[in-house]
């Protein structure tokens, strides 16, 4: 603002924001946002993003950093085509089932879920929302 010999007012109105967005970055109540920031880069293209966003470097581009001012703001980025695969099939050998031996009533969870099978399935277990089970071998 000094450097642009700019009144707090008259900056807030340049970069577009409310005057008291500004009075609470300048009192250092609130950090500028990054969305503040963009529009100080893109009203005073010559300011140095590092320096602004960071304080490493100068004030000003260099005179062979010559602001962009063809680019008015990033395109969003094109959406990716989702690539259609057909359903995976997995081919389930069937035995016959036999019904279940018990129904218990068991309002814990078991002892041991952790287990892992090594040569197949033995036993499936079916658990009901009114807390039975049933185990089939």
């Amino acid at each position: 603002m000094e450097a642009k010999k700019l009144s707090p007012t008259q900056f807030a109105a340049a970069i577009n924001i409310q005057r008291s967005t500004l009075s609470h970055i300048l009192s250092g109540r609130n950090n500028p946002s990054l969305d503040f920031i963009i529009k100080v880069v893109e009203t005073f293209p010559d300011i140095n993003l590092d320096w602004l966003a960071r304080g490493v470097g100068d004030m000003y581009k260099t005179s062979n950093e010559k602001p962009d001012t063809t680019q008015s703001k990033p395109k969003a980025p094109a959406k990716e085509k989702v690539k259609e695969e057909s359903p995976v099939v997995i081919a389930v050998e069937e035995k016959p089932v036999t019904p279940p031996k018990e129904t218990k009533q068991h309002t814990s969870a078991p002892a041991n879920t952790n287990t892992t099978p090594k040569n197949g399935i033995d036993s499936i277990i079916v658990l009901f929302s009114d807390g039975t089970y049933q185990i089939m071998k």
